[in-house]
């Protein structure tokens, strides 16, 4: 039996027709709670105790209102049969929460816990709560702690004895500097957080069994001569998906990008600028070779996010396609030549490509930006309708957004779907409208 507790069936088990005998027969066969919004607390439900739990997910309260004995609530939440702990919330968190999770839940395996980021102990009650369960899985840490205050205490959270058994590890902010050592993390697959160098350094030395792994990059990690912050993961040769968000305008290399032929196991990888949307990374000797290059080393690849900034040479979405098949999302800023696709085989290229993000296709010209006519709108409908079959959703940056829409249109409904009410020539400024299917004409 599972209940979600929203504001207006927070007090569900207090109802009129539940006899206060039966609530706690009730609380006993509740396994998973959820409690999304917390604006009061009765005190009547620290009177129950919920024995058989396996998952707790508790929101955050509104700014409005305080939460009167919460923390003692908390602790009527935990049992031997917890497995799975959420507190979004930091005034949820009691400050003997290492040990009431030692002594009411020694199997907890997953942790996602926010600490209060302005508290130094907050780090050391990290470390206590890592120690204390050592069935531990998965531990996120949702708020961006502050260094700690002592080298003890992060040689203590970076300890072998702390970590070791640990799977998942997530940091808000900054991850903690890793120790050199090799048998520090023998079984954690994933790692997600804000890097420094000397953690960027070390990810690879520590790490031998990481399959996903998202990181922030500090904004200063160029030097002369310039850091690389790819090479020195390339040891990760297990990495399955790979996420690297840039800080601040610095450029990524050429050869350090080529260092992602190393991971040939990747089925995703993204390459973008902090905050996402339209910002790209510089990569300003990044070229099509450089990708032939890398792609040829890819050949599970199916999500493909490359937000560089960079001169397009037409070729690299062909390039794309011949090394990788298996595609079926593509994100990559640029304009592209969809002639030099006549040239492959009459096959599918990329059977499985359902979603393609780019800034604008053309014909044999390169004019970023124009609008098209409606015989080239035919001939990039025919390509690509031909070498992706399931495509369905296209993006295009400004003035192509609406040909998107009627290519969108196009893709799923046939070419019936398309617009005929007139040309899309040079001199046009936008698109007037978009015709129904039913008004169409050839």
């Amino acid at each position: 039996m599972a209940i979600a507790w929203r504001r207006r069936d927070l007090h569900a088990l207090f109802a009129a027709k539940i006899e206060p005998g039966r609530r706690q027969y009730y609380a006993d066969k509740i396994r998973h709670l959820r409690i999304i919004y917390l604006e009061s607390m009765d005190e009547r439900l620290q009177t129950l105790s919920f024995r058989k739990l396996e998952s707790v997910r508790i929101g955050v309260p509104s700014d409005e209102e305080a939460l009167p004995s919460t923390e003692a609530w908390v602790h009527s939440l935990l049992g031997p049969s917890l497995r799975s702990l959420v507190l979004r919330s930091e005034e949820m968190i009691p400050p003997d929460l290492p040990v009431s999770l030692a002594n009411l839940c020694p199997g907890l395996e997953t942790l996602r816990i926010n600490l209060r980021e302005d508290d130094p102990s907050s780090v050391l009650m990290l470390v206590e709560i890592v120690e204390a369960l050592p069935r531990l899985r998965e531990l996120k840490v949702e708020s961006r702690l502050h260094p700690p205050t002592s080298t003890s205490t992060e040689r203590k959270l970076c300890s072998p004895l702390a970590l070791s058994h640990l799977e998942s590890l997530e940091f808000g902010g900054i991850i903690p500097d890793l120790a050199p050592t090799s048998s520090q993390f023998p079984r954690l697959r994933l790692l997600h957080g804000e890097a420094t160098l000397p953690t960027l350094l070390r990810i690879g030395m520590v790490m031998p069994q990481l399959a996903h792994l998202d990181l922030l990059l500090p904004p200063r990690y160029v030097t002369e001569p310039p850091t690389l912050v790819i090479a020195p993961l390339r040891s990760l040769v297990n990495l399955e998906s790979l996420t690297l968000r840039v800080q601040g305008d610095a450029p990524l290399e050429s050869k350090d990008l080529e260092a992602l032929g190393r991971f040939r196991n990747l089925s995703r990888l993204e390459i973008g600028a902090k905050g996402g949307g339209k910002r790209r990374v510089a990569a300003p000797d990044f070229t099509d070779e450089t990708l032939c290059r890398i792609l040829l080393c890819l050949p599970r690849l199916e999500y493909l996010e490359l937000r560089l900034r960079h001169p397009s040479g037409g070729q690299a979405l062909l390039t794309l396609v011949k090394h990788c098949p298996k595609l079926r999302v593509v994100v990559m800023p640029g304009h592209y030549d969809l002639a030099l696709f006549f040239s492959l085989p009459q096959q599918p290229a990329v059977p499985d490509l359902v979603t393609l993000c780019v800034a604008s296709l053309f014909f044999g010209h390169a004019r970023p930006g124009y609008l098209i006519s409606r015989t080239e709108f035919r001939m990039i409908h025919e390509v690509l309708a031909q070498h992706a079959p399931k495509l369905s959703y296209t993006s295009f940056v400004d003035p192509w957004w609406e040909i998107g829409k009627r290519l969108n249109a196009t893709l799923r409904k046939g070419w019936d779907a398309l617009c005929g009410c007139g040309e899309l020539g040079e001199g046009h400024k936008q698109i007037d409208h978009i015709c129904e299917p039913e008004d169409s004409r050839d």
